[in-house]
């Protein structure tokens, strides 16, 4: 794909190389306009709010110039009924519109997150939807086998593993729960970008709790390998090829003399399911190992682009703490906020081994530098920093008409002193590109100053030591 680079932005790139920070873009989808077909039937039933959307998720793509931006809420409980989209912008283009995205994929349930796939342009990964909803995703790739993979996390606590090309698999419960070992709601999942052949990951949850986890390879079974007198199709046998070798004649049995009793002539994944195996033998825990755990959920974990076994999370007790994965104890713990709000996300730096981000409740963007200060962050940016010439942007939106447009602007002049932040993302390629997006939509795009983009000497042996050091 062809990038055509804004000459003026280009230029005021190159000149501001040196200097502070700038607060760059500030893009914010128009959904009242977008959804105004609907809007007049979902504000006379009493359903309006539903279209103040939030910002679950951004992501750059691999070239650096295309922004992904999922749109969703996190404030609804049961089945969601309202509409929502991802949206994308290339934040180079000349002709940008921050109230216009270049394209929008509307769909008719809420977005959680986005993980842009890293191996191509515009690979954009969204949300898996399963019979339990969804809080995480995360996109693997097997270098031996060259397939790419996904892991999600559903609020019922089950690690569920999705090979290419096998459907969601959403596991039952047990009838004897005493003597299982609790089921925990996942909150976060993160994989090592720089570890690719390794299966292990970890995982954060609602209680506190961050444990390491193994997915398990796919075995490679064929349908032809169950031979009798039912017909088993691949996914079925799969599955049943999961439990100890002792125990498949026995589940063989019990499926197929429930196929039978349904005069069912081929077992499928849904007969498999309804002969109602025992889920805890099929589907075994992944986790392997406990950390120190959090006093309160957490909402993201992110590892190390420089050290294969160092992880940041982010939690609601107002820390974010850096971890091994070789160790049970935490390696660092920072009180992040003065007032200790929630944490939604953390992120390392792609170019700094030193330097990570958390996005706060309290509509701030905290940066630490290890190598400067361990316990105070060095710079703190704010959703309501201005824009660096914002007029341009603000006659952007004074063209735009219509009644649609006016509560929009109203919602903007409305908004509360404090908008939580509740994703941010590092620019791959333009390294001093960072992007949070907060709870009304919005998202803030900043230049960082040169220091916090460009790679100091020493901060490798120093990163390494704080590992070593515990």
């Amino acid at each position: 794909m062809a990038v055509t680079i804004d000459a003026g932005l280009e230029r005021y790139l190159e000149e501001s190389e040196e200097k502070d920070v700038t607060k760059l873009f500030r893009l914010q989808f128009d959904y009242y306009t977008y959804f105004q077909p609907q809007q007049g039937t979902a504000t006379s039933n009493g359903t309006g709010d539903a279209l103040k959307l939030s910002c679950t998720g951004v992501s750059w793509n691999a070239t650096g110039s295309v922004i992904a931006v999922a749109y969703g809420r996190f404030d609804h409980s049961g089945w969601c009924n309202y509409r929502s989209a991802l949206c994308l912008w290339n934040v180079f283009q000349s002709d940008l519109n921050p109230h216009k995205p270049s394209l929008v994929l509307e769909t008719s349930v809420s977005y959680v997150l986005i993980s842009s796939s890293r191996l191509s342009i515009l690979n954009i990964r969204c949300d898996v939807f399963l019979r339990a909803v969804s809080c995480a995703l995360r996109f693997i790739r097997k270098i031996h086998q060259l397939v790419k993979d996904k892991l999600a996390f559903p609020v019922e606590g089950y690690v569920m593993h999705l090979p290419q090309g096998i459907g969601g698999a959403a596991s039952g419960k047990s009838n004897n729960d005493e003597s299982r070992a609790p089921v925990i709601g996942g909150k976060a999942i993160a994989f090592s970008s720089i570890d690719k052949a390794s299966r292990a990951f970890v995982i954060g949850s609602e209680g506190g709790v961050v444990a390491r986890c193994f997915a398990k390879a796919a075995s490679n079974v064929r349908s032809s390998d169950f031979k009798g007198e039912k017909k088993w199709t691949a996914t079925a046998a799969r599955l049943v090829m999961k439990l100890p070798p002792s125990k498949i004649p026995a589940a063989r049995r019990q499926v197929e003399a429930y196929a039978s009793a349904k005069r069912s002539k081929e077992v499928t994944l849904a007969t498999v399911y309804e002969a109602r195996l025992d889920p805890a033998t099929i589907f075994p825990t992944a986790m392997d190992f406990v950390f120190e755990s959090h006093t309160a959920p957490v909402y993201d974990a992110s590892f190390s682009p420089f050290r294969k076994s160092l992880f940041l999370t982010a939690s609601a007790d107002g820390t974010t703490r850096v971890y091994s994965t070789l160790q049970r104890e935490l390696l660092l713990s920072v009180d992040v906020t003065p007032s200790a709000a929630y944490l939604y996300a953390a992120e390392w730096s792609r170019t700094r081994p030193m330097v990570f981000a958390a996005a706060s409740e309290d509509g701030n963007v905290y940066l630490f530098d290890l190598k400067v200060d361990r316990v105070n962050p060095v710079l703190v940016l704010s959703g309501k920093d201005p824009v660096a010439g914002s007029g341009s942007e603000a006659a952007a939106a004074s063209s735009s008409t219509g009644p649609a447009t006016k509560s929009t602007s109203a919602a903007v002049a409305t908004k509360p002193a404090s908008v939580p932040m509740f994703a941010l993302d590092f620019n791959p390629r333009q390294r001093n590109f960072l992007a949070a997006g907060d709870s009304t939509g919005t998202v803030h795009i900043w230049k960082l100053s040169w220091q916090l983009a460009n790679f100091q000497t020493g901060e490798s042996e120093l990163l390494e030591s704080l590992e070593l050091s515990s």
